[in-house]
């Protein structure tokens, strides 16, 4: 169990002093290696701390696992800061996909698209959304990374849908304010290609491409 307490007696010469629990009871000793992550703050007196506390051979008790409630009460903060960023754009997302799955079914229902625009759209979002579980999975191992460039490329391609559902379910690349400008543009010129394609030109070109693909298949 995590404890809050407050340091006392601090010597910082020789890296040692006592932790005062704010909860009551009898004051513990604390040393300077039991502190983590101290992003270069040196302990003082007053200072507030996390902590747990054990029991030593010699029976005396001791605080371990120690952390700056200053610096947690931060890190807390930078997180909520970035998952209500992050649950603001969801619309976003979300309204874009519905509005991809009404503009796809229409033209393909009133045949102003061939059948097969669908098709790729599923298959590039599924290609899209194992790239990023690739390089979710490759981040966590400490493995060779998937180039961001490959995870907006697909995406620019028809697969925006698979990666903001990756970005969502797998909280991977959801945050990195970078990534999400550039992920959003190619979002953006999606449909810009999709509106060009029902154009008489664009479509003509898909459905030629189209025909190509056929004929060297069979």
């Amino acid at each position: 169990m995590r404890l809050k307490g407050k340091l006392s007696n601090w010597n910082d010469q020789k890296g040692y002093g006592f932790v005062e629990p704010l909860s009551g009871g009898q004051r513990v000793f604390v040393h300077i290696k039991a502190f983590a992550n101290r992003h270069g703050k040196r302990p003082a007196d007053g200072d507030l701390i996390v902590y747990q506390q054990v029991k030593e051979s010699s029976g005396r008790y001791s605080a371990v696992d120690v952390q700056f409630s200053q610096i947690l009460n931060q890190a807390a903060s930078r997180a909520h800061l970035a998952k209500n960023r992050s649950n603001k754009t969801n619309w976003w997302g979300e309204v874009a996909i519905a509005l991809l799955l009404t503009m796809v079914s229409y033209t393909i229902y009133t045949v102003q698209l061939p059948w097969q625009a669908g098709l790729f759209y599923l298959a590039a979002s599924f290609i899209t959304f194992v790239f990023y579980a690739i390089d979710k999975s490759a981040a966590q191992a400490g493995r060779w990374r998937t180039q961001e460039s490959t995870l907006h490329t697909l995406a620019l391609f028809g697969g925006w849908p698979g990666g903001y559902i990756a970005q969502k379910t797998l909280r991977h690349k959801s945050s990195k304010k970078e990534f999400q400008t550039v992920f959003w543009i190619t979002v953006f010129l999606n449909f810009i290609v999709l509106l060009w394609l029902l154009s008489e030109q664009g479509n003509g070109l898909l459905r030629n491409i189209i025909y190509q693909i056929t004929v060297v298949m069979n």
